[in-house]
């Protein structure tokens, strides 16, 4: 059973500000914490995969699809696959996600 102990998670640098740390990657699901600083944002993207989460801290505005979304903590979302986002940090933001099918891309 893999583990990820507390700091050893693999980072990767997903756009200025953006830091993604890669909890778990298994054969159905990839698991993220998310550090977003204020300002900083995640450009507009699509991918395979269907992905949800939670703003553990900060405000966050979500563009899903057509629709803008301030986020709070606590508030939590779904983007079926396919579907174009960003994510912009109002304030410092930490974000745990997940996706499915795993991201093969962050392999």
């Amino acid at each position: 059973m893999p583990i990820t102990r507390k700091g050893s998670a693999r980072k990767l640098d997903r756009a200025p500000g953006v830091v993604v740390h890669i909890l778990t990657d298994g054969d159905a699901i990839t698991l993220v914490t998310v550090d977003m600083e204020p300002g900083s944002t995640v450009p507009s993207h699509t991918h395979v995969n269907e992905q949800t989460g939670t703003l553990l801290s900060g405000r966050l505005q979500f563009d899903i699809g057509d629709e803008t979304i301030d986020l709070q903590p606590g508030d939590a979302w779904m983007i079926p696959p396919n579907v174009r986002h960003e994510a912009r940090a109002i304030d410092r933001c930490a974000i745990i996600e997940a996706f499915s099918p795993p991201r093969e891309d962050w392999r």
